[in-house]
């Protein structure tokens, strides 16, 4: 035991030494990122990327849905429209500087190598910053400029007052979105919860619509609300019981919308850092200096 703990304690020596004697880190790849200017990467060979964003103006599209049932009223299978609104900016690194200048001006693309045999894997340092109403909470700046959502229908005696025209204010306690995916327990396919808000106000409207008016609390995504299965909503009646209000959105007229959005001839201009949600908790993921400085990883 002592013959093993002096080894020990020789070896740590050593390695106490040599660590006086290595030899100071490579140079890094450094990312800058400062308020009001273009983030950029400057590699150190000389190249530098910068990014660059496609803002488009919002896309305001109606998305068919239908009430399916209604724990407080009667009836059901009521269709309706709800209007949204959205906003799809695109996110690239682009090269600035580049000893090969037929790539200046165009996409980075990220090469690395599986091993194994395989084929190397690349993409481009791109990203879709996808905005919605329903993300007021986490990214106020970036969806201020969206009008409320609405749903627009003809018979709103779906609703607890069980009036046709919409009631002057509907109070939603809870509004869960739900999803059709496999539970982990059971491996069986079910509506599941994937995010929800909490405490909606609904308003009439000058269309006779009602509006979301106010939201205490969002956890909801804007890519969860778009491509949900079914709405489960939670108003009173006014008894003070409460009513389960289900409502299946048909996602494929707004789908169509976005792709039709989506081809719009592109904008791009160097992004300012810290001007929205993008410099922050929508941060593009290659807005990282670890990414630039990966182990076997290219840059072309």
């Amino acid at each position: 035991m002592k013959l093993f703990t002096s080894w020990i304690a020789a070896a740590a020596c050593v390695v106490s030494l040599s660590s006086l004697w290595a030899a100071d880190p490579p140079p890094r790849n450094k990312l800058i990122l400062e308020a009001g200017k273009t983030p950029e990467v400057v590699f150190v060979d000389g190249r530098i990327t910068e990014l660059y964003i496609n803002r488009r103006e919002p896309l305001v599209t109606t998305m068919p849905i239908k009430v399916t049932d209604n724990a407080c009223t009667t009836p059901s299978n009521i269709a309706c429209d709800y209007r949204t609104s959205l906003i799809l900016d695109d996110l690239v690194m682009i090269w600035k500087a580049n000893p090969d200048p037929t790539k200046v001006g165009k996409l980075v693309m990220a090469k690395f190598s599986q091993g194994g045999g395989q084929p190397p894997i690349e993409f481009p340092l791109y990203q879709q910053g996808l905005v919605a109403f329903s993300d007021h909470g986490m990214m106020p700046i970036l969806s201020a400029n969206l009008p409320n959502d609405i749903f627009l229908c003809k018979d709103f005696t779906w609703l607890p007052s069980g009036t046709v025209a919409a009631p002057d204010t509907v109070n939603l306690s809870r509004w869960d979105v739900e999803m059709m995916m496999s539970n982990p327990e059971t491996g069986l396919m079910e509506n599941r919860t994937i995010s929800m808000a909490m405490d909606v106000t609904l308003k009439k409207n000058a269309e006779g619509g009602l509006e979301i008016g106010k939201v205490k609390k969002f956890l909801v995504s804007s890519q969860s609300v778009i491509n949900a299965t079914l709405w489960a909503l939670i108003t009173k009646n006014a008894n003070g019981d409460y009513c389960p209000i289900t409502i299946q959105p048909n996602s494929q007229a707004i789908n169509n919308a976005i792709t039709q959005y989506q081809a719009l001839p592109p904008h791009y201009a160097g992004y300012q850092y810290g001007v929205d949600e993008f410099s922050n908790v929508a941060k593009p993921f290659f807005l990282d200096e670890n990414i630039f400085n990966a182990p076997g990883v290219e840059f072309n």
